[in-house]
């Protein structure tokens, strides 16, 4: 408060410096995100652990260096998802994030 009782609005300023997921971040988020989905009954169990072992496989063979075979298996991840959406087993939203973040792991992948 200032002298007079009334209260002085004062600016404040936040700056937040953010950097790029890691490739194997992304890989633990994309399989998080599953596991979310499952865990709050948003996609049957059975289907979320194909998915997960999916990205698994995908992160295998990054870890061996072999980025091409990763992405294929993102790629086919990505085939899967639209096939879950199309019968009702993922909301278009659901899938269009799972696919966001595939898709953003082919383009880490790739560089």
């Amino acid at each position: 408060q200032v002298s007079n009782g009334n209260v002085q609005q004062v600016p404040v300023t936040y700056s937040f410096t953010t950097r790029a997921l890691t490739i194997e971040e992304q890989f633990d988020a994309l399989v998080s995100e599953l596991e979310t989905l499952v865990d709050d009954g948003k996609l049957p169990a059975r289907m979320g652990n194909s998915l997960i072992n999916r990205v698994q496989r995908a992160q295998f063979w990054h870890d061996l260096g072999y980025d091409r075979f990763a992405i294929m298996n993102l790629n086919i991840f990505n085939r899967i998802v639209t096939i879950l959406e199309n019968v009702g087993q993922l909301t278009t939203a659901d899938a269009d994030n799972l696919r966001g973040m595939a898709d953003d792991l082919i383009v880490s992948l790739s560089n």
